[in-house]
């Protein structure tokens, strides 16, 4: 049975160039980059030039790019970090509803010690205006944090106009987004930010590795104390397959990435014209989403049993955010965004890349229309 993998954000194969890389420095470059020896100069190397591909693809300084395990552990650094070190300042912070749980979870524990946190909800074209987010500030607001492209939509903030606008306001403002979905697809917008926080495995790295920008100059208390790595502020011996596997993809991603977006974005345009073609199919992604995202809803059908029946079919998709699907959590993205019950409860995503070919639109178009066949009178059944 083919498989075919449109979840990019749990089921993610590993592009070739990270793949080597990665297994590399396993066989050859394997010494800890703070050791003064000769494996551990070798790893360093690996390290430096790995800090410097991934922050001239995102266009800031090198020595402003801080390793990590992931997209999680960043945003979490910059919620608790610049939080605690500017509470002397203010105690406020601006985000939006629909972000990610990375973002969510830590403001929720920040609002138990005080702190006021304004959530923005998205306007009907399902993002947020600069506007929006500057009446939402006060005098005592240190923190704005809006994500660059939402993980189950795909719809694209302007989060370099946002910056912009919020440092018109308030220069000393601290300015975050969460650039997961769209580093690599989209053009950067990290010069116009404070912190921006990326990851490995949705450009086809290897899980386990990501990245947090942080303007020099801006103070962010560490999440992680201990031998002093990153500069100070994530200790821990860096993960070298890790991060040089995730340099790969990002250079991979880079080598041509106009041409790239220009064809997910037109089998993306393939894959609507087979959901205008299931009856009753809603497509809940606004106009202008990103490129690789797509979500749909087929109700009555629970989007839990839609996605285990494509997944007998050898077909990977998924429901709402991978954080919060084990938790068999109603979508807050799709709720902040309106959306009735019946459409949530039955929504799917399907998540496209440089490595989604035609074939496997066509194979994903045949499986859906077999699925929902088979489904549908089931769960109408259900409901009576």
């Amino acid at each position: 049975m083919q498989s075919v993998y449109l979840d990019n954000n749990a089921t993610t194969p590993v592009a070739p160039e990270a793949l080597e890389a990665v297994r590399e420095c396993l066989e050859t470059t394997f010494g800890n980059p703070s050791s003064l020896h000769r494996a551990g100069l070798a790893a360093e190397r690996v390290l430096e030039s790995a800090r410097e591909q991934i922050a001239q693809r995102m266009g800031v300084p090198k020595a402003e790019l801080y390793f990590c395990s992931g997209a999680t552990e960043a945003n979490n650094t910059i919620m608790y970090g610049v939080a605690h070190a500017y509470r002397g300042r203010g105690s406020h912070i601006v985000t939006t509803a629909v972000e990610h749980p990375s973002v969510l979870e830590p403001l929720r524990q920040l609002e138990q010690e005080g702190f006021t946190i304004s959530y923005l909800v998205p306007h009907p074209g399902y993002g947020v205006t600069a506007g929006q987010v500057c009446d939402a500030m006060r005098a005592d607001t240190i923190l704005v944090s809006v994500m660059q492209v939402n993980n189950e939509t795909g719809a694209v903030f302007p989060v370099a106009e946002l910056a912009r606008a919020v440092k018109a306001r308030r220069r000393d403002t601290i300015v975050h987004s969460d650039g997961v979905q769209g580093f690599g697809k989209l053009v950067s917008p990290a010069a116009d930010l404070d912190a921006y926080s990326v990851s490995a495995h949705k450009l086809h790295g290897p899980k386990g590795a990501g990245a947090l920008y942080v303007r020099a100059g801006v103070r962010c208390r560490p999440l992680l104390r201990g031998g002093g790595h990153e500069s100070g502020l994530r200790a821990g011996t860096e993960n070298i397959p890790g991060i040089a596997g995730f340099a790969a993809a990002v250079s991979a991603a880079g080598a041509d990435r106009e041409r790239d977006y220009a064809r997910v974005e037109a089998l993306r345009g393939e894959l609507l014209q087979v959901m205008d073609s299931i009856p009753e199919a809603v497509v809940l992604s606004p106009p202008g989403a990103v490129a690789g995202t797509l979500a749909v809803s087929f109700p009555p059908i629970p989007g839990e049993v839609m996605v285990n029946a494509l997944s007998e079919f050898g077909v990977s998709v998924s429901t709402g955010s991978a954080c919060a699907a084990s938790r068999n959590k109603r979508s807050h993205v799709l709720e902040a965004l309106g959306f009735e019950r019946r459409l949530i409860d039955a929504s799917v995503r399907f998540s496209l890349s440089r490595m989604t070919t035609a074939e496997e639109i066509s194979r994903v178009a045949e499986v859906l229309r077999q699925a929902v066949k088979r489904l549908r009178p089931v769960a109408e059944r259900v409901l009576r």
